[in-house]
């Protein structure tokens, strides 16, 4: 999450462009979620895709 949030002003500022849509696979859309809502990038990040991304968790994961 730090990352993104670390390399977003660069990306948007050569890129021309006032916000990003996220495309992220598996963990790193928790990573992007988070660095939306806790690093405060809403007004950066137009959209956020996600794929197979664990949002509640995983059922093989709670097999107790």
């Amino acid at each position: 999450a730090q990352k993104i949030k670390n390399k977003l002003p660069l990306l948007l500022k050569n890129s021309g462009a006032d916000q990003v849509h996220i495309i992220s696979y598996s963990i790193s859309g928790l990573d992007a979620r988070y660095a939306i809502s806790a690093l405060n990038l809403g007004d950066q990040v137009k959209s956020l895709t996600t794929i197979s991304t664990p949002h509640q968790g995983s059922k093989a994961a709670n097999l107790s």
